[in-house]
Parts: structure tokens; C-alpha cells; sequence
């Protein structure tokens, strides 16, 4: 099932599993996005081809599967502010986001990067949520799945490791129709 145009479905639990939590059960997906400037080395052959790479997230559900969440999920990627995802996850109306604690957040910092995460959270969309923001498993008492912290961290450190959440190394390089007047 699709449930972004946005979004590669890779893994999809569309119920409950196990015995987590109420009801706990999760989607991985995949998207595309430009590579940050501070990370580009680039030749002049390079210079006018955008680069751009691979994101690997997981969504974590509760027990009703609300996929209003994807509205979140698609203003923080328009926003360009999915690259330190690594799960989100929406229960009882309290929307959780896990970034990769050794994600540096560019000019501003965290504060500015949670500032902006806010406001693509709060958006006008008629839903009401609130959010935590947590960087990195473990690092924090995390709301994502009703369960002691250990399970939850053991869930998430799974999925982590079966998954390869993050950016991926792959870079695809979008290849050019050469200039004829270069002959």
C-alpha cells in the first residue's frame, strides 16, 4: 500500500505483532533527498548535476494505525527537514520523532531544527498534536510505544539493525543530455 507518492513502501505491518505495547507494529519506508551541501565534494564535471541519495525511515504505529500522520511526515520532507529522522510515530496524539543523535543540525542547531520541526507538527491541517523530539534510541523516557523503556529500545534497536534506517552511500547521479554545441 502506498500511503505517500513520496514514499517507498520496503516493509509494511499493516496490524498489531507480538505483544508490545497496545497494539505496536511499524512501516519502513524509503524517499529520496538532496544531498546537504556540506556533504558534497564536487568536481566541475559534476557542477550542474544535482546529487542526491537515499533516506531510509521507520513509522511506528499504535493499535489504530492513524495515518494522519503522513501529513507530518510530508510537511517535515517539503520542509527538507526528514534527513535526521529516523522514527516517527504518532500515539494518543502525541507525535514522537527519533533523530540520529550524531546528526549535526547545520546553522541554528538543535534548537532551531526543533523550532522548525514544530511548526511543520502544529501546521493548521485540523489536527492537534504534541511533540517530542528525541535524539537517538535510549537517550530519554520516549512515548513512541506504551511499554517500559528497555522493550521499546530493543524494538527500535531491531528494527534499526534490520533496516539500515539513515541515508544510504548510494548517490544516483542524474545523467545529462549532452550539448551538442560542446562538440
Amino acid at each position: 500500500m502506498a500511503y505517500s507518492p513520496f514514499f517507498q513502501v520496503l516493509h509494511d505491518e499493516r496490524a498489531p505483532v507480538g505483544n508490545l505495547g497496545r497494539g505496536t507494529h511499524y512501516t519502513v519506508v524509503r524517499t529520496v533527498l538532496p544531498v546537504p551541501e556540506s556533504r558534497e565534494v564536487r568536481t566541475f564535471s559534476d557542477d550542474r548535476r544535482p546529487r542526491l541519495e537515499l533516506l531510509t525511515l521507520a513509522v511506528i504505529w499504535d493499535e489504530d494505525h492513524d495515518e494522519r500522520i503522513w501529513g507530518v511526515i510530508e510537511r517535515l520532507h517539503a520542509a527538507g527537514l526528514l534527513a535526521p529522522v529516523r522514527f516517527i510515530g504518532e500515539r494518543k496524539g502525541n507525535v514522537t520523532i527519533i533523530c540520529d543523535a550524531a546528526t549535526a543540525f547545520g546553522t541554528g542547531g538543535y534548537d532551531l531544527y526543533r523550532d522548525l520541526v514544530e511548526e511543520m507538527v502544529y501546521a493548521d491541517d485540523g489536527d492537534e498534536w504534541s511533540l517530542e523530539l528525541q535524539l537517538g534510541i535510549g537517550n530519554g523516557s520516549c512515548q513512541i510505544i506504551h511499554a517500559s523503556q528497555d522493550r521499546v529500545d530493543a524494538y527500535l534497536r531491531g528494527i534499526e539493525a534490520s533496516w539500515t534506517l539513515g541515508p544510504s552511500d548510494w548517490i544516483f547521479r542524474r545523467k545529462t543530455i549532452p550539448d551538442p554545441t560542446d562538440a
